[in-house]
């Protein structure tokens, strides 16, 4: 499963994980004025959800620098509940060797500029989870 919150819904709306026959992405519009906008308490239900259901395995959550608190948030859950973290790829307007504070999360992550190679990097973690049998 991909998780993909974003202020602009086209972004996950048009990515081509929507396409991949065996990727769930669950797109969250971060827009407060949007009608489907999800409050971060929201969010963090859901990933809860996911992480304590046995038959769904989070691989790849994209987001922007500013959610911080939302990847720290995952990442300490998946420390309690005994899984994984999932790769966060974090895209931002200019590429940055390391983001400012994301040091504590613990979850590896990857940044980029562009919705397309945050689609490959997702792939990518999707395969390595397969890879390792996760």
């Amino acid at each position: 499963m991909v998780i993909w919150v974003d202020y602009t819904a086209s972004a996950y709306e048009q990515s081509a994980l929507n396409n991949e026959e065996n990727v769930q992405l669950q797109g969250i519009h971060d827009d407060p004025t949007a009608e489907d906008y999800q409050p971060p308490s929201k969010r963090l239900e859901f990933v809860r959800a996911v992480l304590q259901d046995s038959a769904r395995r989070l691989d790849a959550v994209v987001l922007n620098e500013k959610h911080w608190d939302f990847a720290s948030n995952i990442a300490s859950h998946c420390q309690v509940v005994g899984r994984p973290p999932p790769r966060l790829v974090v895209v931002t307007r200019q590429v940055v060797p390391q983001l400012e504070g994301w040091e504590w999360v613990k979850a590896p992550y990857s940044i980029t500029t562009k919705w397309t190679l945050a689609t490959g990097l997702c792939l990518g973690a999707i395969a390595d989870a397969a890879s390792r049998g996760l």
